[in-house]
């Protein structure tokens, strides 16, 4: 899995470990409807609760306190 419950997000690559320690690009939260679809088909929250730790996670480190993105 990509996913990292320590981090709480979903790793982008698994190439550029010498530059970066855990990758995640903003566009990873295109996917996450994929694991709201899951949890519906599925029954098992595990994916709900993956994609809103993701979502969570990415709010808090890729956007500033007036919600503008870090660049």
């Amino acid at each position: 899995t990509r996913y990292n419950p320590k981090v709480r997000a979903i790793r982008s690559w698994d190439f550029g470990r010498d530059v970066w320690q855990y990758p995640v690009i903003i566009d990873n939260m295109l996917n996450l409807e994929l694991l709201f679809r899951a949890t519906e088909i599925t029954g098992d929250s595990l994916y709900y609760h993956i994609a809103v730790n993701h979502a969570d996670t990415t709010l808090k480190n890729h956007f500033r306190k007036d919600f503008l993105p870090i660049t």
